[in-house]
């Protein structure tokens, strides 16, 4: 369980684009994507935390910014 394979994955995903929430399928696979390395944590949890940060940071964001504010938000 680490934080590094979160971030490999979703820069996977989101290679050539920025996260933006703005697509109900793209907060799912997130929310995926973390449940599934931190199989411990709530899953209401892990998506409160991804609404969280994609209410609070309007913007498109790169996986790392995304990844931080999520990480903060968990600890």
């Amino acid at each position: 369980m680490s934080w590094n394979k979160v971030e490999y994955n979703c820069r996977a995903i989101y290679e050539y684009q920025f996260i933006n929430g703005e697509k109900p399928m793209e907060r799912r696979i997130l929310i995926q994507v973390i449940a599934e390395e931190f199989p411990d944590l709530p899953r209401v949890r892990i998506a409160y935390a991804v609404d969280r940060c994609i209410n609070t940071v309007a913007a498109p964001m790169s996986p790392s910014t995304f990844l931080t504010f999520v990480q903060s938000y968990l600890r």
